[in-house]
Protein backbone atom coordinates (compact mmCIF):
# COMPACT_ATOMS: atom_id res chain seq x y z
CA UNK A 1 0.00 0.00 0.00
CA UNK A 2 3.03 2.63 0.72
CA UNK A 3 4.18 1.34 -2.74
CA UNK A 4 1.15 2.26 -4.28
CA UNK A 5 0.86 5.65 -2.76
CA UNK A 6 4.13 6.96 -2.93
CA UNK A 7 3.90 6.36 -6.93
CA UNK A 8 0.72 7.79 -7.34
CA UNK A 9 2.26 10.98 -5.29
CA UNK A 10 5.42 10.65 -7.83
CA UNK A 11 3.56 10.62 -10.63
CA UNK A 12 1.43 13.57 -9.69
CA UNK A 13 4.36 15.48 -8.55
CA UNK A 14 5.67 15.17 -12.25
CA UNK A 15 2.13 16.61 -13.63
CA UNK A 16 2.40 19.18 -11.88
CA UNK A 17 6.29 19.96 -12.83
CA UNK A 18 5.07 20.08 -16.39
CA UNK A 19 1.39 21.48 -16.63
CA UNK A 20 1.88 23.36 -20.04
CA UNK A 21 2.75 20.13 -21.85
CA UNK A 22 -0.53 18.75 -20.50
CA UNK A 23 -2.39 21.36 -21.48
CA UNK A 24 -4.58 21.87 -24.83
CA UNK A 25 -3.95 25.04 -26.91
CA UNK A 26 -7.33 27.19 -28.21
CA UNK A 27 -7.14 29.14 -30.89
CA UNK A 28 -9.73 32.23 -31.20
CA UNK A 29 -11.89 32.29 -33.98
CA UNK A 30 -12.90 36.14 -33.55
CA UNK A 31 -14.57 38.38 -36.45
CA UNK A 32 -17.69 40.20 -37.81
CA UNK A 33 -19.77 39.40 -41.01
CA UNK A 34 -22.47 40.97 -42.57
CA UNK A 35 -25.72 38.88 -44.47
CA UNK A 36 -29.14 38.46 -45.82
CA UNK A 37 -31.37 35.56 -44.49
CA UNK A 38 -33.34 33.73 -47.54
CA UNK A 39 -36.56 31.35 -46.50
CA UNK A 40 -36.16 28.30 -48.02
CA UNK A 41 -39.41 26.35 -47.08
CA UNK A 42 -41.52 27.03 -44.08
CA UNK A 43 -39.03 25.48 -41.80
CA UNK A 44 -35.47 26.52 -43.25
CA UNK A 45 -33.59 29.69 -44.34
CA UNK A 46 -30.19 30.46 -46.10
CA UNK A 47 -27.98 32.79 -44.30
CA UNK A 48 -25.56 34.32 -46.97
CA UNK A 49 -23.24 36.91 -46.35
CA UNK A 50 -19.36 38.09 -46.05
CA UNK A 51 -16.79 39.17 -43.18
CA UNK A 52 -13.40 39.24 -41.87
CA UNK A 53 -12.41 36.64 -39.42
CA UNK A 54 -9.15 36.17 -37.57
CA UNK A 55 -6.99 33.13 -39.55
CA UNK A 56 -9.12 33.60 -42.63
CA UNK A 57 -8.93 37.19 -43.45
CA UNK A 58 -12.02 38.32 -46.21
CA UNK A 59 -14.80 35.70 -45.94
CA UNK A 60 -17.69 34.11 -47.70
CA UNK A 61 -20.71 33.17 -45.44
CA UNK A 62 -22.87 30.00 -45.90
CA UNK A 63 -25.40 29.17 -42.94
CA UNK A 64 -28.09 26.74 -43.88
CA UNK A 65 -30.47 26.89 -40.82
CA UNK A 66 -33.15 24.68 -39.72
CA UNK A 67 -36.04 25.80 -37.20
CA UNK A 68 -36.14 22.60 -34.50
CA UNK A 69 -38.76 23.83 -31.80
CA UNK A 70 -39.95 26.26 -29.84
CA UNK A 71 -38.33 28.40 -27.23
CA UNK A 72 -39.54 29.49 -23.75
CA UNK A 73 -38.40 32.75 -24.55
CA UNK A 74 -41.69 32.30 -27.09
CA UNK A 75 -39.57 32.15 -30.22
CA UNK A 76 -37.98 29.09 -32.01
CA UNK A 77 -34.31 27.17 -31.92
CA UNK A 78 -32.83 26.31 -34.96
CA UNK A 79 -29.73 24.35 -35.78
CA UNK A 80 -26.73 25.59 -38.31
CA UNK A 81 -24.81 24.39 -40.27
CA UNK A 82 -22.02 27.24 -40.85
CA UNK A 83 -19.33 27.64 -43.69
CA UNK A 84 -16.74 29.69 -43.13
CA UNK A 85 -14.36 30.06 -46.54
CA UNK A 86 -11.26 33.04 -46.47
CA UNK A 87 -9.77 34.12 -49.43
CA UNK A 88 -6.75 31.57 -49.95
CA UNK A 89 -10.08 28.44 -49.86
CA UNK A 90 -9.31 27.63 -46.56
CA UNK A 91 -13.28 26.71 -44.54
CA UNK A 92 -14.04 26.32 -40.91
CA UNK A 93 -17.32 24.39 -40.21
CA UNK A 94 -19.43 25.05 -37.19
CA UNK A 95 -22.97 23.05 -35.94
CA UNK A 96 -24.37 26.01 -34.05
CA UNK A 97 -27.51 25.76 -31.66
CA UNK A 98 -29.53 28.95 -31.81
CA UNK A 99 -32.24 30.21 -29.65
CA UNK A 100 -34.20 32.87 -30.94
CA UNK A 101 -36.07 35.10 -28.96
CA UNK A 102 -38.88 38.27 -29.80
CA UNK A 103 -37.53 41.52 -28.99
CA UNK A 104 -39.47 44.60 -27.81
CA UNK A 105 -38.86 46.11 -31.27
CA UNK A 106 -41.46 44.68 -34.00
CA UNK A 107 -39.68 42.22 -36.24
CA UNK A 108 -36.43 42.45 -34.67
CA UNK A 109 -35.08 39.22 -32.43
CA UNK A 110 -32.21 37.88 -30.02
CA UNK A 111 -29.66 35.11 -31.69
CA UNK A 112 -27.69 33.15 -28.63
CA UNK A 113 -25.86 30.30 -29.48
CA UNK A 114 -23.79 27.60 -28.59
CA UNK A 115 -21.41 25.80 -31.27
CA UNK A 116 -19.58 22.47 -31.74
CA UNK A 117 -15.34 22.35 -32.06
CA UNK A 118 -14.69 24.24 -35.03
CA UNK A 119 -13.26 21.93 -38.08
CA UNK A 120 -10.64 23.27 -40.32
CA UNK A 121 -9.69 22.64 -43.73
Amino acid sequence: MKFLILAVLGLLTVLSAFPAAFATHSTPFNGNGTGTFTDTSPTTVLITGTGYYDHLGLTTLRFPSTITGPAACGGFTATEQDNYTGANGDSVYLTVHDTICPTSTLGAFQLNGSFTQPQWT
